[in-house]
């Protein structure tokens, strides 16, 4: 009888859009009728922005949909640009949030095309190092 009940419940569950998504709270730093607090949910197929008073999903992209996911190495954004063949008025999102680094490693691990913000930022660090030790060098 349990198990029946456990499957049933998942059963229903599954149904819901945001079903299989970490969700994350984020503060859009753009204009548009929503307000500027928002739940960003990534899942395997993208992302989706989800309004938190009635978790009502605004707007959702696949991977396919975004252009580039840029993570800022010094403050906590992270920018989603969007292709500009979607009919979609907004082309970027910047969102602010102290969890860029678990949004932007799941959306990795989900899409490795959009990682290249993983090589920026290794290639960032290699420069400061090897600058470093070029100026210990006599």
């Amino acid at each position: 009888m349990e198990l029946a009940a456990k499957v049933w419940y998942l059963s229903c569950v599954m149904q819901y859009p945001q079903y299989g998504s970490a969700m994350f709270q984020v503060i859009y730093k753009g204009y548009w009728p929503y307000g500027n607090r928002l739940i960003l949910g990534v899942n395997v197929e993208g992302i989706m922005i989800t309004r938190p008073e009635d978790k009502a999903i605004l707007c959702a992209y696949r991977y396919c949909d975004l252009e580039s996911v840029m993570v800022d190495p010094s403050d906590n954004f992270v920018t989603f640009t969007l292709l500009k063949t979607l009919p979609d008025v907004h082309k970027c999102y910047v969102f602010e949030t102290s969890q860029k680094n678990e949004i932007s490693q799941l959306i990795a691990s989900y899409s490795p095309q959009h990682s290249s913000w993983m090589k920026q930022a290794h290639d960032a660090l290699k420069r400061v190092r090897s600058s470093f030790e070029n100026k210990l060098k006599p």
